[in-house]
């Protein structure tokens, strides 16, 4: 195999082949990246494109980005769009180490969020929202997993070192690439991703705690001309372990929205739970939401649903339930999700 730059988990280390033996301190933070799933954002959930107003508790990613809301008004294209990023962890960027992410992992794990909704097709009508998500505790974080760290170091090691030998041992040609057997370092690489395929199946459903905010601002026309806050909403958020195959999750929300007098004065409070089975590539769930409105009948949900990964790191959600509010009939409600993030194999430049 001809090298001409380190191979991608060669890259784990900002150390030049000769230099002195990195400790897993030295590691880049961005490449313990592992590909959990990528939950709806606190900004995308409070625009009330679906009745869940759920929050899942997830690890921190550099960047996660979501679709839905696809078939409205005979078009097939998303009307909702949102984006969840790590102030931290982009500032750190390629510089970041693992030392660095340990001395302050809550202000790493910290994220903001984005979304907008065209809402109205006929009238350009559009909603926008900022969140912004605190998580308290994470046993899924691979970045604080010492073990999983010391384990990806010592395949990094090995790796380098198995190049630094075919280089001291190759003639001296002055210029040129290297030529190194690809079976050796290909060998270490696949232990690589069976390590990180290890640790998604073992963490992919860890105890996580959380709390989140977001406000939603409501525009007459796309421009976005006198926009007006017109719903605040807070939430407590957990996850926990059901052995090797399930996750239970459970939400407490409280929201405060302005009522048709344009007053800020319609307040609901909401309690959720989510039960997902499955492995962290493939899951269904089952979902039960009541929300008591102030001066309104409660809404009731029931849901089930599904979360794919079908390619690397992309992630499909689809859902199907029953939305009951007071003494109307039950409406059925359909959910399809697209999510992104950066996937295991990135690096930043």
């Amino acid at each position: 195999m001809n090298i001409l730059t380190p191979t991608c988990a060669a890259l784990l280390f900002i150390t030049p082949l000769a230099a002195q033996e990195p400790s897993p301190g030295d590691m880049r933070s961005a490449n313990a990246r592992l590909n959990f799933s990528v939950p709806d954002a606190p900004a995308f959930t409070i625009l009330n494109y679906t009745p869940s107003v759920i929050i899942r508790p997830s690890t921190v990613k550099e960047v996660g980005l979501a679709v839905a809301d696809f078939v409205r008004g005979g078009s097939v294209l998303p009307k909702a769009f949102a984006a969840e990023f790590s102030p931290g962890l982009l500032v750190g960027g390629s510089t970041l180490t693992i030392r660095q992410y340990n001395a302050n992992p809550f202000w790493y794990r910290a994220r903001i969020s984005v979304a907008s909704r065209t809402f109205d097709d006929k009238t350009g009508r559009i909603q926008a929202s900022l969140g912004l998500r605190l998580t308290l505790t994470d046993e899924a974080d691979p970045r604080t997993d010492r073990a999983f760290i010391q384990d990806l170091s010592n395949l990094a090691l090995s790796i380098n070192q198995t190049i630094a030998r075919k280089v001291q041992i190759a003639p001296p040609t002055g210029t040129g690439p290297i030529n190194v057997e690809a079976a050796d370092v290909e060998a270490l690489e696949e232990e690589v991703d069976r390590l990180r395929a290890k640790q998604r199946d073992e963490k992919w459903n860890a105890n996580i705690a959380e709390l989140a905010a977001a406000v939603r601002f409501s525009s007459t026309d796309s421009l976005a001309r006198n926009a007006v806050a017109d719903k605040y909403q807070a939430w407590i958020a957990g996850s926990f372990r059901v052995a090797q195959w399930g996750q239970f999750i459970f939400n407490l929300s409280g929201s405060l929205e302005r009522s048709a007098a344009l007053r800020l004065d319609s307040s609901s409070i909401a309690m959720n739970s989510r039960f997902y089975f499955g492995s962290n590539s493939m899951k269904v769930y089952g979902e039960g939401q009541i929300v008591a409105v102030d001066q309104s009948p409660a809404l009731y949900l029931f849901s089930v649903g599904g979360e794919i990964n079908p390619i690397s790191s992309f992630w499909l959600e689809f859902a199907a339930g029953f939305e009951k509010r007071g003494k109307d009939p039950a409406i059925i409600r359909t959910v399809f999700h697209v999510r992104w993030s950066l996937p295991e194999v990135f690096a930043f430049p």
